[in-house]
């Protein structure tokens, strides 16, 4: 990607800049999401739980848990089953 700048002021240069990151492929904004929930929750949401985690995996959400039992390892756990996964292909 080759832009030339034009900026007369520091406020242009910086609205330019801004533009080129924002048409960039290089950068791509960071999507977090918290899984947390009880440590003695129900079997079935906890399954659930791994479902979830996989689909926003799959759409670049990125986990932040506490690695408490339970919920929080139920997110976890999906997770590391994927990356388990891409190491075999």
């Amino acid at each position: 990607m080759s832009q030339e700048i034009n900026a007369n002021t520091e406020e242009e240069l910086l609205e330019q800049i801004s533009d080129l990151v924002k048409k960039s492929d290089l950068i791509k904004p960071v999507k977090y999401y918290a899984g947390i929930g009880s440590r003695e929750a129900p079997s079935e949401i906890l399954l659930a739980m791994t479902e979830i985690a996989d689909r926003l995996e799959q759409k670049g959400y990125i986990l932040r848990s506490g690695h408490a039992k339970g919920s929080d390892m139920a997110f976890e756990a999906e997770i590391i089953k994927n990356l388990e996964w891409r190491k075999l292909m």
